[in-house]
């Protein structure tokens, strides 16, 4: 049995603590943050820092129950760790496509999700001015599809699956879709997954932009696009949760209403203001769901074999009942754990100006996102989180992949994916790599951090919690809550059992069976319970719950913040925070700790936030392991990024650009080993060759050696330990 104890902490802080605020700092070199220089495609096969060698080849797979298992029936769970490929990206030369695979694979993703990709694989009008000009056209650029397919085939050679969304926000010119008249004059990019349900222009556009990509034939691998095992799943519609814009949009509203009003004419009746109010929530998400299930019935009738979900986006309770549906393949939830909003002085969001950055630390409130999308999962489907990350520059944003890696397999979910990589070509082949968008994470700290995620997952190095208590919802009580903003969230009470239970969501039907769960939860607001499920005898979801689940779960506490289950366990004290299994332990650094201790691996004279990992690269133990590499991960920002401290959070006024800055410090690590020699140390280069050897010492049980963040400008956070 694999153990794991992964510690959370609490804190709510700012960059640099409540020092700062009132001061506005601009990012430039000094001894503090040191310059480096970054090249991520170039990389030593087999060095320490090439994670390929953890992805197996890609073969097809299938699903079973909550799992995706090989076809071939070969093997255990399938864990897909990926990355978002978005807009222009995946359109490159051949040399670049090959590159940019490398990459991916070195940095241990196993699966890419395209993304926004639509723009620029459609044929563009003789007219158009930019790749957001719009199309009137479902049908694919030549040259474009060439390199959509070549750079699927690198991705398939290399033990890399992908996925896509098809309604993907792809700007359609304006009165392309012409019989949707509140949408005359204007161009339609994410209506569009709305639109297919009501306009029969829409329909056949998205008919024709799938037959025209999935039926398309890869020259490179022989088959077509559907018929490639490296496409794994599809999604029916990029971030197409139906009520999420509804309140700041009324012109779909209006859509909405004329389409219901229409149907009333077609059955004879004319509904009042008030019937029209009430009825209008539950006929968005019927009209919703029946374009989904004709769409979906065509993809079939075309030969598509793979899952197909729906609903990806948000973790509104009214969603579940969607998702339960048999037709809906698997559960797709976008989870961030900070994203950035804009800003001004009476704090509203507005177009220009700098944004704020919020909850800061991955282990405080933003926990609850991901926890948001643990309890929106449906129970016996699997699941994935289609996108996640935090926004950028945040010092804690190295510490976010490992913990959702963490959560994902305590929770049993079969794929996370980072978003993301760069938005267009010259942002990741360009001279400065620079950033141009607020969750565009290629640069060094973010993609060592991944590798931590990519090991833990891909070795499936955490069991699942052994205790599942779903939330039990019946279709009535949904609808009863629901309005046009998609209706309430799940309870935070329920949220928080994700530290210390699996959750997901199970929609009620006197066909449920119950009974291979420990105990089942309700929401307190639920108070028509099915006699069937009252049986069951819930637990609602109050404050009375945590004194209900101590028969269940054992060690339990009531305090929020204190221990669990022997799987994840939060820091009362709110400090810091660890991830322990025997190939691999992480720990988690605020400012002011300055020694942590996990069982093989103890950190100490640390002086700033960040986090120290050290993993086996041979399927060894960390103690018996003969070569280990290790992480010591400070902080990044670009050459001129300027930050003002509020106290409302930090305002970035300026990203800056590359070259790129690292915060220097220096920690020593003490590692447990059965070795009875001592190894060697070498700081490496980032392309995983070895730069300088450090000097290691005898400790009690094991060995010793100082490693400072930066090295040189070309080697810095890795270091590599062997006995040759």
């Amino acid at each position: 049995m694999r153990n794991v104890f992964l510690g959370l902490a609490a804190s709510l802080a700012l960059f640099a603590g409540a020092q700062e605020t009132g001061k506005t700092v601009t990012f430039t070199a000094n001894d503090e943050w040191k310059t480096v220089e970054w090249n991520p495609y170039e990389m030593r096969k087999g060095s320490a820092l090439d994670f390929s060698t953890l992805l197996p080849p890609v073969k097809p797979v299938r699903i079973s129950g909550e799992n995706f298992l090989y076809a071939d029936g070969s093997g255990g769970k399938v864990f897909f760790n990926g990355v978002g490929v978005p807009h222009g990206l995946p359109f490159l030369p051949k040399e670049q496509a090959e590159q940019l695979t490398d990459m991916i694979a070195a940095c241990g993703f196993n699966a890419v999700r395209f993304h926004l990709y639509p723009d620029f694989l459609i044929k563009a009008d003789p007219d158009a001015a930019s790749w957001g000009s719009g199309k009137s056209t479902a049908e694919l650029d030549p040259a474009k599809l060439d390199q959509f397919h070549y750079f699927m085939y690198c991705l398939g050679k290399k033990g890399v699956y992908y996925t896509m969304p098809l309604a993907s926000w792809g700007y359609l010119k304006e009165d392309y879709i012409s019989d949707v008249p509140e949408y005359k004059g204007e161009k339609i990019r994410t209506e569009l997954f709305m639109l297919y349900g009501i306009s029969p222009q829409a329909k056949q556009y998205l008919r024709d932009l799938a037959r025209n990509l999935l039926t398309s034939v890869n020259p490179y691998t022989g088959k077509r696009v559907m018929d490639d095992p490296a496409l794994v799943t599809l999604e029916s519609g990029n971030e197409n949760s139906p009520y999420a814009p509804l309140p700041t949009r009324p012109q779909r509203v209006a859509v909405y209403r004329r389409a219901y009003l229409e149907r009333m004419k077609e059955q004879g009746k004319t509904p009042t203001e008030q019937e029209i109010e009430e009825a209008l929530p539950k006929f968005v998400m019927e009209l919703h769901e029946a374009a989904y299930l004709d769409f979906k019935a065509y993809l079939r009738g075309l030969g598509v074999k793979q899952p197909i979900t729906d609903l990806g986006f948000r973790a509104n309770m009214i969603y579940s009942i969607h998702r339960s549906n048999p037709e809906v393949d698997y559960v797709d939830i976008h989870a961030y754990w900070n994203l950035y909003r804009k800003h001004d002085t009476n704090r509203v969001k507005r177009k220009e100006g700098p944004y704020i950055l919020r909850h800061n630390n991955p282990f405080a409130n933003k926990w609850d996102s991901t926890a948001g999308a643990a309890a929106g999962r449906i129970l016996g489907k699997p699941f994935f989180v289609g996108e996640y990350n935090v926004s950028y520059p945040s010092p804690h944003s190295a510490m976010m992949p490992p913990v959702e890696a963490a959560t994902a397999l305590s929770q049993n979910w079969s794929g996370i994916f980072f978003y993301c990589l760069a938005p267009f070509p010259q942002h990741a082949f360009g001279p400065k790599l620079a950033p141009t968008n607020h969750v565009q994470s290629m640069n060094p700290m973010m993609m060592f951090s991944t590798r931590i995620a990519g090991k833990l997952l891909l070795r499936q190095e955490i069991e699942p919690f052994p205790v599942t208590i779903p939330l039990v919802l019946t279709p009535e009580f949904l609808y009863s809550q629901l309005d046009l903003a998609g209706g309430p969230t799940y309870p935070k009470l329920y949220r928080d059992l994700s530290l210390r239970t699996r959750i997901g969501t199970v929609v009620w039907n006197e066909n449920t069976e119950l009974g291979a769960y420990s105990a089942v939860a309700v929401p307190d607001e639920m108070k028509e319970i099915p006699a069937k499920l009252k049986a069951a005898n819930p637990i609602p979801v109050n404050k009375s719950m945590f004194s209900h689940l101590k028969q269940f779960l054992p060690g339990f506490k009531p305090q929020l913040v204190l221990g669990t289950n022997k799987r994840i366990v939060t820091d009362s004290a709110g400090k810091s925070g660890k991830i322990l299994t025997p190939a691999s332990e992480c720990l988690f650094f605020p400012a002011e700790l300055a020694e942590q201790t996990g069982k093989f691996l103890t950190v100490r004279e640390n002086k700033g936030e960040g986090l120290c990992f050290a993993g086996s690269l041979d399927g060894k133990t960390l103690a018996n392991s003969k070569r280990l590499i290790a992480f010591y991960i400070t902080d990044l920002r670009n050459s001129g990024t300027t930050l003002e401290y509020t106290k409302d959070g930090v305002l970035v006024h300026e990203i800056g650009e590359t070259p790129f800055l690292l915060r220097q410090g220096e920690v020593e690590f003490l590692l447990q080993s059965e070795n009875s020699a001592l190894p060697k140390v070498w700081a490496l280069k980032y392309d995983g060759s070895r730069k300088k050897e450090l000097t290691v010492a005898k400790a009690p049980g094991g060995y010793a050696f100082k490693a400072a963040a930066v090295t040189a400008p070309d080697a810095y956070f890795a270091y590599e330990i062997s006995w040759e």
